[in-house]
């Protein structure tokens, strides 16, 4: 089973999600969400197209990485999340690029010569 077919499937799932800091998280039951749909169809339409848009930002993500070496992978993480580098734990950082510590360390020595 894959982590996206958790909530409709009713079964745990094999992904989760860090919070980096305090957030506020919202969260719906299966079967409210099902009446919800059977009340007003025209939400059951708008979430199938977030549920979309959110596999295609995941797609574009793994693309992404893929393709790029570390260094400009990084240098994308930091342009679409400002400020965030500055707030992760480097241990976060290092899993979400796919690097080791060490080799963050040296990007960042070499983008930012001091």
């Amino acid at each position: 089973m894959r982590g996206g077919d958790s909530f409709n499937d009713q079964e745990s799932s094999e992904l989760y999600i860090k919070a980096i800091e305090d957030s506020p998280l919202p969260s719906i039951n299966y079967n409210y969400l099902q009446n919800i749909y059977e009340e007003a169809p025209i939400l059951d339409r708008c979430f199938k197209i977030l549920t979309t848009n959110a596999f295609i930002s995941q797609d574009k993500h793994t693309i992404s990485a893929q393709e790029k070496n570390t260094p400009e992978h990084h240098l994308e993480f930091c342009s679409s999340y400002p400020d965030v580098e500055h707030r992760v734990p480097k241990r976060d950082m290092v899993n979400y690029l796919g690097v080791t510590p060490e080799n963050l360390s040296i990007i960042r020595s070499k983008l930012n010569p001091s």
